[in-house]
């Protein structure tokens, strides 16, 4: 299982390692291809020089992970190198991940380079990744607990969902422990997986600080321990129904509670709501924290409800919500048709 939205909808540069291809020669670079940006080599190596296998390298803006870079400028050289062309100058993120020929789990990195207007060649070393341990308790004021957290798990996607691969995941015990291994560098946020409504997490607390929203700084080997994910069966609820100017139910509208705060809009977020109404246009979300958003209605792709400048659009059109605990607003909306920005590439 993993979060919606694998990492193929937000990649602005993907490639991954395969054994060979056609005729049993690897990917090389096409020395006349046009130059359109700066070249960025990436060389990936281990601590001990093991052999690496299934390896993905991804790098991304950082003031933009949600763009998308064409495949076909990416390419693997015949020592493995991989190399990013018509790279355009600003400041990107590093992603890399690969296996080796032990039973050991992924080794990981990441690496934050600027790049100007001249070509530029990095060398990660991979390393294991780190841990992050702890607990799932039921709301101390309920006295209803949760039957059991057998099917359960515990996901860790990077803040912003800039994975390499799946999110690093984890089966729940039967007494509500879990531990996760194989989690890259970078900050990441705790999801659970597999919930039965009414149940969801209220808050998640690390060192007597709530890092519900912020998440946790992994780095290489290190061991992260413990986390207390607190379960609740009572929780905000915003509802409503979705109709045209004719007062005709709409089916199928996807519909979003935008935060006000941006740094909120992506697709981990447990501040982000989105939902489709049913065959009666109605619409239901639980469990947004308290706060100020806005509610939308409209007909989207997935793949395009978390461009920025799409959702500028949205939050202005749409109605006003100020959320408070354990509110239950009923907010009836029209659709609203945003002019779709059109996607570009990094070029």
């Amino acid at each position: 299982m993993c979060l919606e939205g694998r990492v193929a909808a937000l990649l602005v540069a993907l490639a991954l390692v395969l054994p060979r291809v056609a005729g049993g020669r690897p990917l090389a670079v096409d020395p006349a291809r046009s130059r359109e940006g700066a070249r960025v080599t990436v060389t990936l190596a281990t601590a001990n020089r093991q052999r690496l296998t299934n390896a993905a390298v991804v790098m991304r803006l950082e003031t933009d992970p949600a763009r998308e870079r064409p495949p076909d400028d990416v390419a693997i050289l015949a020592d493995g190198s991989f190399v990013f062309s018509n790279v355009q100058p600003g400041a990107y993120r590093i992603h890399a991940r690969a296996g080796t020929d032990s039973r050991t789990g992924p080794l990981l990195a990441l690496y934050r380079i600027v790049v100007d207007t001249r070509d530029v060649s990095v060398t990660l070393t991979l390393l294991p990744g780190a841990s992050v341990s702890g607990r799932l308790v039921a709301d101390a004021s309920k006295k209803v607990q949760p039957a059991t957290f057998r099917g359960l798990r515990v996901h860790a996607p990077t803040a912003d969902g800039s994975d390499v691969g799946d999110a690093a995941e984890a089966d729940v015990s039967r007494d509500g422990s879990f531990t996760i291994t194989g989690v890259s560098p970078g900050r990441h946020v705790l999801v659970v997986e597999g919930l039965r409504d009414p149940w969801l997490v209220l808050r998640v607390i690390h060192r007597g600080q709530d890092i519900s929203d912020t998440g946790v700084e992994a780095d290489s080997g290190q061991a992260i321990g413990d986390i207390r994910m607190t379960l609740t069966d009572a929780a905000t609820e915003v509802s409503g129904t979705v109709r045209d100017a004719a007062g005709h139910a709409i089916s199928g509208a996807t519909v979003l509670i935008i935060p006000a705060a941006p740094e909120f809009w992506t697709r981990v977020s447990r501040r982000f709501g989105r939902t489709v109404s049913d065959a009666g246009g109605r619409y239901r979300y639980r469990g947004l924290p308290p706060g100020e958003y806005r509610v939308v209605a409209s007909r989207l792709d997935a793949q395009d409800v978390y461009q920025p400048e799409l959702l500028r659009q949205l939050s202005a059109a749409g109605v006003p919500l100020s959320l408070g605990p354990l509110g239950t607003p009923v907010i009836d909306l029209g659709l609203t048709l945003p002019a779709i920005p059109q996607r570009t590439s990094a070029r």
